[in-house]
């Protein structure tokens, strides 16, 4: 695993020209035409902590507050990247699509997902869309079922406009979702509304989960979700599960997909294109 350093908010005007120029000295490559950095830095790479040490020796520093920055603040994340290694070790990851189908799926009263005709799912052995609902395809769904996947429900969608569809292109995509709830995250996660203020979530309310509440606690993107281990102890054995909390802001409150080790497998024997998160059992 590596982890880099997105930054962001910072360019030449409001660096100021001889500030910008040091920066651009210490890590050339990450220079962009106007901004400083136009990539993530490595995390591993000494000269990542020259570029922050400079940005505080002039009076910048990065800002856990995820609204308007003050003058000399800039935004900046730290996300982690995983090797092959990281998740064939993990007991339990979550499962995201990288492809987002699209914001123009409906659903119908009973929560069915409804598919536009023109969606791009059609090209697609698994996607994802608004509210974080996975979709997959006929051929993966059917694939799944030989499984025997614990907790695994492959819900029927519907088309739009289905009667332009033949019997067959109707039933083309599924919903991958579960019937069993996992415990509530572990307490060194934390809630936060969008200025970065700690709440309880439990009234409803929009929030985002946060490894903490300082730097660099604050920063990472995506958090890594956590759960104890006596917590864990109480569960059924199985291979997919979902979160029991709905994390996000308007249409991107999900309930994340947690997946075993041989859901993973199955994953990767299909080349399923997937942003795989380990998930970290506490003691």
């Amino acid at each position: 695993m590596k982890t880099l350093i997105m930054m962001y908010g910072l360019d030449e005007e409001k660096l100021g020209l001889e500030l910008f120029e040091r920066l651009v000295n210490i890590y050339p490559e990450a220079k962009g035409k106007y901004s400083f950095p136009n990539i993530g830095l490595d995390g591993d790479d000494p000269r990542s902590q020259q570029v922050l040490d400079c940005l505080l020796e002039h009076g910048f520093s990065p800002s856990n507050d995820l609204g308007l920055r003050g003058e000399t603040e800039f935004g900046m994340n730290l996300v982690r990247q995983y090797d092959s290694h990281d998740l064939e070790q993990a007991s339990y990851l979550v499962l995201t699509p990288a492809q987002f189908l699209g914001s123009n799926f409906t659903t119908t009263a009973t929560g069915v997902v409804q598919i536009p005709q023109t969606s791009a799912a059609a090209t697609s052995s698994i996607g994802h869309i608004d509210y974080g609902r996975t979709l997959v395809s006929q051929k993966i769904n059917e694939a799944l079922l030989k499984e025997d996947m614990r907790h695994l429900v492959l819900r029927e969608t519907v088309a739009l406009d289905d009667d332009l569809l033949t019997a067959e292109e109707e039933k083309a995509f599924w919903e991958l979702t579960s019937d069993l709830t996992l415990p509530p995250l572990s307490p060194t996660m934390y809630k936060v509304d969008k200025s970065g203020k700690m709440i309880s979530g439990a009234n409803g309310e929009e929030y985002l989960l946060r490894e903490g509440l300082s730097i660099p606690d604050v920063l990472y993107r995506p958090p890594e979700l956590r759960y104890t281990s006596a917590s864990f102890s109480l569960l059924p054995a199985f291979d997919v599960a979902l979160t029991l909390e709905r994390a996000g802001g308007g249409n991107s409150q999900w309930r994340s997909l947690i997946v075993s080790q041989r859901m993973y497998q199955f994953c990767t024997k299909h080349s399923l294109q997937i942003d795989w998160q380990p998930v970290r059992i506490e003691k």
